[in-house]
């Protein structure tokens, strides 16, 4: 089953729990190569998920959005995934 990324994590993380095993818990990506001006579709299947604690969040740096065109210089993306 693929995931809508669009809900709470708490969410998400109790369908990857449900669907464990079969059928799984997916998710589908589109990666974006700006200096290519190329996509790529990318499918993640989801094993283990866990949803971080209100203290876990408050150490994390916050990131913010750069619209594209205030980007100047070319970015590259790298994958990895984990079996």
């Amino acid at each position: 089953a693929h995931l809508d990324l669009r809900q709470p994590a708490w969410a998400l993380h109790n369908k990857v729990r449900a669907l464990a095993g079969w059928p799984g818990a997916r998710v589908r990506l589109l990666l974006e190569d700006q200096a290519a001006g190329s996509h790529t579709p990318l499918e993640l299947s989801l094993l283990r998920t866990r949803v971080p604690e209100q203290s876990d969040l408050q150490q994390l740096p916050l990131r913010r959005h750069v619209p594209r065109s205030t980007v100047t210089s070319s970015t590259s993306t790298s994958t990895s995934s984990t079996s």
